[in-house]
């Protein structure tokens, strides 16, 4: 009586497990998971009925190998595919939240893990694609639709993800959401007509006039001793790299007599996503734009249609033109267009060496691949 009492109260725990884990996966409104252990049971039941049949030991050695072999690649794999993948800081962009070569641990259940669309996206067998540059554009096309299971949170202003960017992928910080009217003023974000609340490892270029350059520049060491300041100014000014953080300890220096956000910096040096004479905007100063949202419906004008024109022709793949004024689609006079996506806007922290939003343009949902959880 006292075995069977074990054996009850046993499994009594097991189902009381299996109910919290089974509810939790219902809450989070990941059910694809409860398949996908379904899916592995069934397997298993099969697994163990063979090797039951199975009357020669070496058979079954040879046959529990070869299953553990299948089942250690496979697990590798979904691992990689469905729950945490792993990448490699590559820039500057992202400091001072991340540095260049930082391993981040990158979240792909918080916004729903992405399935690959092409042979050459799937994990380690990848590898092999690329030793063969025959096979590599041969399995580089796409062979699905895009699909995206779903996660247990969506994506919030503020979050710091990993998106593809052409055949990169590449860390920023997401400011803007599907349908927001976002704004660039004096290197302040607005959205929404809110201002939006950058973390303090926000960088910005700071003007500083200071009465002696030398204590000035001492004093900076001690503060960050990796500051950055550019060089080919005249005298007792500075054009100095700061965090806010950093810009508060700055302003209560006696060497410095004022200071202020530079907002011209690579005006003309770098290409903006939206290039039109009319529009006068540099990197800190452009907008309003409002970000297309999945179901939007937009008017196209000449002022509007330099920012929506990218977006229109590589990701909803429409080929349309302007010719005197007026907009044809395939040919047709088009007056409102409706997006088929969810585009996002983001920017790096390190705002006067960043490639993003602002160059690069809107990020399309599909190209996310995770949010950051972690580095190391």
């Amino acid at each position: 009586m006292k075995y069977l009492s074990r054996i009850s109260r046993t499994i009594f725990w097991k189902l009381i497990v299996g109910l919290v884990i089974l509810t939790s996966l219902l809450y989070l409104k990941l059910e694809w998971i409860i398949l996908i252990f379904a899916v592995m049971f069934i397997l298993w039941v099969i697994y163990a009925e063979l090797m039951r049949r199975l009357r020669q030991s070496s058979f079954k050695i040879i046959f529990r190998s070869i299953y553990l072999a299948i089942s250690a690649v496979i697990l590798s794999i979904g691992l990689k595919v469905l729950i945490v993948d792993f990448f490699i800081v590559p820039s500057v962009s992202m400091e001072d939240a991340l540095s260049p070569g930082d391993v981040i641990i990158v979240n792909k259940l918080s916004y729903g893990p992405k399935l690959p669309q092409r042979l050459i996206e799937i994990p380690w067998l990848n590898m092999l694609f690329y030793l063969n540059k025959t096979a590599f554009g041969k399995y580089s096309k796409p062979w699905c639709g895009y699909i995206r299971l779903s996660g247990y949170d969506d994506i919030r202003r503020g979050d710091i993800f990993v998106y593809r960017l052409e055949d990169m992928f590449v860390v920023k910080r997401c400011v803007g959401l599907p349908g927001d009217k976002l704004a660039i003023v004096n290197g302040k974000v607005i959205v929404d007509n809110h201002l939006f609340t950058e973390p303090s490892t926000v960088k910005n270029d700071f003007v500083i006039d200071v009465y002696h350059a030398q204590k000035f520049y001492s004093k900076m060491m001690l503060i960050n001793r990796h500051f950055l300041i550019h060089k080919g100014l005249i005298g007792n000014r500075f054009v100095v790299n700061l965090t806010y953080k950093e810009l508060k300890d700055v302003r209560h220096l006696p060497e410095v007599k004022y200071i202020r956000l530079q907002t011209d910096f690579f005006n003309g040096l770098n290409k903006l996503f939206s290039d039109h004479s009319t529009n006068k905007w540099t990197l800190n100063n452009m907008g309003p734009i409002i970000i297309p949202k999945k179901g939007m419906h937009i008017t196209l004008t000449e002022n509007n249609y330099p920012i929506y024109e990218k977006v229109i022709r590589t990701y909803e793949t429409h080929d349309i033109r302007q010719e005197n004024g007026h907009f044809f689609l395939y040919g047709k006079p088009l007056f409102d267009f409706v997006f088929k996506h969810n585009y996002f806007f983001v920017l790096g922290d390190n705002r006067r060496l960043s490639e993003d939003s602002r160059i690069k343009g809107f990020v399309i949902e599909k190209d996310i691949v995770g949010k950051t959880a972690a580095k190391f």
